[in-house]
């Protein structure tokens, strides 16, 4: 629970187990542990240590076993492609073959490799 404070630096909360085993008699098992996490720094983690003690409750997980981390987020660059345009500002679209590089040149579309003719159905 909380806001993390990495995350007021362009951190992202990462949950990497979001439950944990634990022993305890029928009575004495939580619906769930409430974690504060307004702490966390980017690059911090907690771990199955940091858990807080509940009455008639053992965790059996590793100490060291992380929980939630905050992360700094990976930006991907994306690569778009160079378009050319034509003297209406719309993209020219090549298609493959010669009648495409020979239309390109003459300024119209390329032949329809169908044949040119009409489908009367």
């Amino acid at each position: 629970m909380g806001e993390p404070e990495g995350t007021k630096e362009g951190g992202i909360v990462e949950t990497i187990r979001a439950s944990v085993m634990i022993s305890a008699l029928p009575l004495d098992i939580p619906a769930s542990v409430q974690v504060d996490i307004s702490a966390l720094e980017v690059g911090d983690t907690l771990t199955a240590a940091e858990l807080p003690e509940l009455d008639g409750v053992e965790y059996l997980e590793d100490e060291d076993a992380p929980l939630v981390t905050v992360i700094i987020p990976r930006v991907v660059e994306e690569v778009v492609p160079e378009v050319e345009l034509d003297e209406d500002g719309m993209p020219i679209e090549f298609a493959e073959g010669e009648e495409a590089e020979e239309a390109a040149a003459e300024g119209a579309e390329p032949a329809d490799e169908g044949g040119g003719a009409e489908d009367e159905g």
